[in-house]
């Protein structure tokens, strides 16, 4: 194959120059790439119309021959759709107006022709490419199509005035005839020369991007095998690159290879769908294709055939070395591989709208929008549409979405990755905490009974003389093994609800509720002197599980039933904040003294005392609580909890959080009746029990019938949520 050229065979290619300036200016130039061209020197028809004809006749070259009778055109078009005709010549002709006296050195800059051009400037030929003399058998190589032409203006061919350029244009391909893409215009040389590397150097910079992207994602499959969709869609990305490297006129600095070129980026265009099709599979574990009944097949078997497919169209295009033979085998595998591009289509948007994950969203998207310019592309080469196409515009948002989904895909695993990491550092230092709490508090009550048994099994087993006292001795010391097991029973469960508050950041669950009605109902009757005086309208956002048990182990708290005055009150403030104050009393200064110390103090070797604060100050930091405890008068102690509420105004006014509704008395003794009605024994299907009507938030004045009421559950630290609902519905519900 020959590559040189004559000097009236000029083929025009982008100026020689060092390497190391041109690497220098894709840096330096990178962010001007993107901008617009510059404006012709002349004054010509904004609408760049034409005249052409399909009459071969070389007289169509010059001024005098007539065009009148020609029909016109708007360039850059596709001529097949004007009626052109593989191997058939077509003129096109136009007139310029041009100072010959303003500026020298004037030059042609036409798009991508498809594909052998004759240039005409007043009758005189300035250039041709596209076809060449010499190649086997005597035949022309086509050589250059697709490709942008800068064609020099000769000097003393410019007239003042009125200057006539043809184009013969002759284009073996039966689908693309003509200059497809523009610009066309004439400007200086210079100008002409710049304004193509400028463009082309936005497709370079493109280029490198999607290989940048693409050995980004192959290294981090190296640090997550696992993750394989990494490698597919790191090779589709370098696939992409070298295929948008390969219609760049820059590619030509590496080497003047025009066919080699050409072959490699038509086996670009069978490796991409092919490398996107493992990526699709392994982005969405995908084992089997169902299409309905019993029909299922394996998706591994299938990309083997899809893969082979292509590697065997591939080994005929190496073979053939034909570039119409290679358009006419891609057009008709674009066809083959459809059905593929629409089940990626089709799939990723069905995956979407059923599980609604936002990765498959954004490559739904970003697929469908690629299917779509790459048939508006392939309409655009072939003829069937006009205009430029958006195929570049599309890869870069294409490749843009399968990275962003990736990614996020890769944050979501980091994040997994880390709360799961939480979760067992949480489980650790639950694990730490309770042995740290056994050892420190289990091991004496432990040390306790061994020494009780040891006793008991001695005594059991003696021969004294007097029985009877042997047998009571015996009853004494069991009846201490067993307060020393239920005691450290109970310091097993204090242990384990202390570790468990001691790893917990927030509460699990929230609810609201009208603190008025819920702190009525919870206090025990009878047990402790508590005034309430709380505003009826502040309601607690809060985990109602703890703060029943908050209430519950303040007012058994054990440490306090060796004081004779304990007063609790409970207040709110303006800024709906809640106030649980006891005051006590004692008549001896050193208890009060202790007890302080036991309150304020850090160390657990106080024993099982310490635990059981240890658990009330856990749950006041997990409500967001506050906890302040002062002596006062050297005799009185006194602690102040506080916890946040709101006022039910804000929740009248739209302000809900987390989408729960405010539980009020109301509420709970309509849902309560509607229960009892359910429940009510020998009640007729649909009809009440005798006596016995629905309560509502419109009788309430009205009492609740009796009937066989359920026995009210005894309330508890560790109640719950479902259980304290239940307390709470019976007691509210017989208490009105």
């Amino acid at each position: 194959m020959k590559s040189g050229f004559s000097e009236t065979h000029r083929r025009i290619r982008p100026p020689r120059r060092p390497r190391a300036l041109f690497a220098a200016a894709v840096l330096a130039l990178a962010f001007i790439s993107f901008g617009t061209g510059f404006a012709p020197l002349f004054a010509q028809n904004s609408a760049n119309v034409w005249r052409y004809t399909f009459l071969d006749d070389p007289y169509n070259a010059l001024i005098e021959q007539d065009d009148s009778f020609w029909k016109t055109v708007e360039l850059p078009a596709n001529m097949t759709r004007f009626g052109a005709r593989a191997g058939q010549p077509v003129w096109l002709r136009t007139r310029v107006l041009l100072n010959a006296s303003r500026e020298k050195n004037y030059a042609l800059y036409l798009g991508a022709i498809y594909d052998e051009d004759r240039v005409y400037f007043n009758g005189e030929q300035i250039g041709r490419n596209g076809a060449i003399a010499g190649g086997a058998g005597g035949r022309e190589e086509i050589n250059g199509y697709g490709r942008p032409r800068i064609y020099p203006i000769p000097d003393q061919l410019i007239q003042d005035g009125e200057n006539l350029v043809a184009i013969r244009i002759t284009g073996q391909f039966s689908n693309s005839i003509g200059i497809l893409r523009g610009p066309v215009r004439i400007q200086s040389l210079r100008d002409s020369e710049w304004h193509m590397w400028r463009h082309h150097l936005r497709g370079l910079v493109m280029s490198a991007i999607y290989a940048v992207i693409g050995v980004f994602f192959l290294i981090l499959n190296q640090r997550l095998p696992g993750q394989r969709e990494y490698r597919w869609f790191g090779l589709f990305a370098v696939a992409f690159g070298l295929q948008q490297f390969l219609v760049n006129e820059n590619r030509f600095v590496v080497a003047d290879w025009f066919l080699p070129f050409k072959l490699l980026e038509q086996l670009c265009y069978l490796a991409i769908p092919t490398l996107y099709f493992w990526f699709h599979v392994n982005f969405f574990r995908i084992e089997t294709l169902h299409l309905g009944g019993q029909r299922n097949f394996s998706l591994k078997k299938i990309g083997v055939f899809y893969t082979a497919l292509n590697v065997a169209t591939g080994l005929v295009l190496i073979v053939t070395m034909s570039p119409v033979l290679w358009d006419r085998i891609i057009s008709a595998w674009f066809l083959v591989n459809l059905p593929f591009f629409l089940y990626f289509v089709i799939f990723t948007f069905g995956r979407a709208i059923a599980t609604g994950e936002r990765d498959a969203i954004i490559l739904s998207i970003g697929t469908a929008l690629m299917l779509l310019i790459t048939v508006h592309y392939n309409g655009v080469e072939r003829g069937f549409f006009d205009g430029p196409h958006y195929f570049r515009i599309g890869v870069l948002l294409f490749i843009l979405a399968l990275a962003f989904a990736l990614i996020y895909r890769l944050i979501e695993l980091q994040l997994e990755v880390e709360k799961r990491s939480r979760r067992l550092d949480t489980v650790n230092v639950l694990r730490d905490r309770v042995f740290n709490y056994l050892n420190t508090f289990v091991r004496k009550p432990t040390e306790s009974i061994s020494e009780v048994a040891d006793e008991l099994l001695q005594t059991g087993t003696g021969t004294g003389s007097n029985p009877a006292a042997a047998a009571t001795a015996r009853i004494h010391l069991t009846k201490t093994l067993n307060e020393e097991i239920d005691q450290l029973q109970s310091n097993l469960d204090d242990i384990l609800e202390l570790a468990r508050l001691e790893v917990i950041t927030q509460p699990e669950y929230v609810e609201q509720v009208n603190f008025h009605d819920f702190i009525t109902a919870v206090i025990p009757q009878g047990v402790i002197t508590h005034h309430i005086k709380v505003n009826p309208n502040i309601v607690l956002n809060t985990s109602l599980e703890l703060v029943n048990s908050l209430v519950i182990r303040l007012i058994d708290f054990p440490a306090f039933r060796e004081f004779k005055h304990i007063d609790l009150i409970i207040t709110s403030d303006l800024k709906a904040h809640v106030h649980f104050r006891f005051l006590m009393f004692h008549d001896n200064v050193r208890k009060t003294r202790q007890l302080y110390e036991l309150l304020t103090g850090l160390n657990p070797e106080r024993g099982h005392l310490w635990v059981k604060w240890a658990i009330v100050r856990e749950i006041i930091r997990i409500l967001d609580g506050h906890l302040d405890i002062n002596i006062l008068n050297r005799k009185f102690l006194r602690i102040d909890i506080e916890l946040a509420g709101e006022f039910t105004q804000e929740l009248q006014s739209g302000r809900r959080r987390r989408g729960e509704e405010a539980i009020t008395v109301e509420h709970l003794l309509e849902s309560v009746g509607n229960e009892i009605l359910e429940d009510a024994p020998n009640a007729a299907p649909g009809k009440a029990s005798p006596g016995v009507e629905p309560w509502s938030a419109e009788n309430k004045g009205a009492a609740v019938p009796a009937v066989a009421a359920r026995p009210v559950p005894k309330l508890h630290a560790n109640m719950s949520v479902g259980e304290l609902k239940d307390y709470l519905k019976a007691r509210l519900g017989r208490k009105s």
